[in-house]
């Protein structure tokens, strides 16, 4: 989708039968891939819990494996540590990461507005457990993050239809604009009338 025609984050907000027309096609997004849930969301589970064990498993082994072998103290310790943290990463982020939020049409409007994803691949996402996709995490928190990229397209082209902005970019775009935002709300902010009467 072109740039032009993602809306901007000052865009009006919804409201009436457009509002509810909007949260409908949501709603109707949620259904659809709940009606899909199964075994291959079942077997994504699994495999991130057997990640998990044997990611710290392995980490243990490392760090307790370099006691016997001092000259290999700090190669073992750095791969044991490293293990331990994808460990810990994938079951806080990726298992553990689930809460159940009420979803409607106003509801859904706040959490879009007030997220913003982050573009990094399918690493980022695993490494974030899907939360890179925190729009689809805040509009459908009670289905596997798994299925948060696939859902971010719909979304989008919704948002879209709609007016609704959906901001997504880099890890060091967001960032900027969460450091703009920090500096520019750190100083007092000029009325609107005074900005008027200088006018």
């Amino acid at each position: 989708m072109p740039a032009a025609s993602i809306p901007s984050r000052h865009a009006p907000l919804l409201t009436g039968e457009r509002l509810e027309a909007f949260g409908a096609e949501l709603d109707a997004l949620r259904e659809k891939h709940v009606r899909d849930l199964g075994a291959a969301d079942a077997r994504y589970i699994r495999r991130v819990r057997h990640a998990v064990r044997w990611t710290e498993v392995l980490g243990r082994l490392a760090i307790y494996g370099s006691a016997p072998a001092p000259w290999l103290l700090w190669p073992l310790w750095i791969i044991g540590t490293l293990l331990l943290a994808v460990s810990k990463i994938l079951d806080n982020m990726e298992l553990g990461h689930n809460v159940i939020h009420g979803q409607r049409a106003g509801w859904y409007q706040r959490q879009i507005r007030g997220s913003s994803n982050i573009g990094g691949g399918a690493l980022m996402d695993l490494m974030t457990g899907n939360l890179s996709h925190q729009i689809e995490h805040h509009l459908y928190p009670d289905l596997p993050a798994r299925r948060y990229a696939a859902m971010a397209v719909e979304v989008k082209a919704i948002c879209a239809k709609y007016g609704v902005p959906y901001n997504t970019g880099s890890l060091p775009k967001q960032f900027g604009e969460v450091v703009w935002r920090i500096v520019r709300h750190a100083f007092p902010s000029r009325p609107t009338w005074v900005a008027a009467a200088a006018g």
